[in-house]
């Protein structure tokens, strides 16, 4: 009985007219941080001596190569000389591609009912987007290591990363100390509904679906929009799973708290000053 309530409850939340509107939100704020996102990635591939177009195939399993491919051809086309402009770059592109980051943090500052000023907020975006972003170049050493010597166990190793990947996620984007098991559920749906649902999505738009005739050049755009929706649709189900089926027995401890504790007292001095100073004028 308490499952189903959980269910009913996930349901509940997930269609509402928030939770609908935050998947538009996300799936916007993806749309922004995707140019920034391969800005990035394709610069610190070229850095770290490994293949660009490793991110054209894994991308395209899940966006139009009309897109991708130009697109990193593009990046690879402008060398960057210099160590001060390729730090700006990455720093600009790492401020923009956070933006999906900081759009779930908000969210989940919401659900644990957290009041830090917005700013700290963003800047713990920044921190996690970098966090994640070390992941990723990691687990392309790992891949590339494992395709090598063991190349059978490639299709189990990539779904292995996901899952971390998006348990990483998961409990980074809290502001709590969960339990060790916090995220395991959500990161395990949407590992299987990113490499099932999402190849069967796309599949199934390019080969049995009619947008080219409909929409004509503008198809590619189509698609691109409806894969961002479907793949933000499944992360954020995937974080209502583990905000529902977990277990809160005790009374949440924060993390980084005096940090943030910090954050919010300079925040409200500096807001005591400016509301002092127009009273007075």
């Amino acid at each position: 009985m308490v499952k189903v309530d959980k269910i009913r409850k996930l349901i509940e939340q997930f269609t509402s007219f928030e939770g609908s509107l935050f998947c538009y939100s996300l799936s916007f704020s993806f749309l922004l941080a995707l140019a920034p996102a391969l800005t990035i990635f394709v610069m610190l591939f070229v850095i770290f001596y490994l293949d660009p177009q490793i991110i054209i195939e894994f991308g395209t399993k899940f966006l139009p190569a009309d897109y991708i491919t130009p697109y990193v051809d593009f990046i690879l086309s402008k060398e960057v000389s210099g160590l001060v402009p390729l730090i700006t770059t990455l720093a600009i592109s790492m401020w923009l591609a956070s933006r999906s980051i900081y759009s779930f943090l908000l969210v989940s500052a919401q659900h644990e009912e957290i009041t830090y000023p917005k700013w700290s907020i963003r800047i713990k975006s920044l921190i996690v987007s970098l966090v994640l972003c070390g992941y990723v170049i990691a687990s392309i050493y790992a891949l590339i290591l494992l395709g090598t010597w063991l190349p059978y166990l490639m299709p189990a190793g990539v779904c292995a990363i996901l899952l971390i990947a998006f348990i990483l996620f998961y409990r980074t984007i809290s502001f709590e100390k969960k339990e060790l098991s916090y995220g395991a559920v959500g990161g395990l749906f949407a590992t299987i509904s990113i490499s099932g649902v999402g190849y069967l999505f796309f599949y199934i738009v390019n080969r049995f679906t009619s947008y080219s005739l409909v929409y004509g050049p503008l198809a590619s755009l189509v698609v691109l929009l409806l894969s961002i929706y479907v793949i933000s649709s499944i992360i954020y189900f995937g974080y209502l799973l583990n905000v529902v089926f977990e277990d809160k027995t005790e009374h949440p401890r924060m993390k980084a708290a005096g940090l943030f504790d910090f954050c919010t007292s300079v925040h409200e001095g500096v807001q005591g000053f400016l509301e002092n100073k127009f009273m007075k004028k």
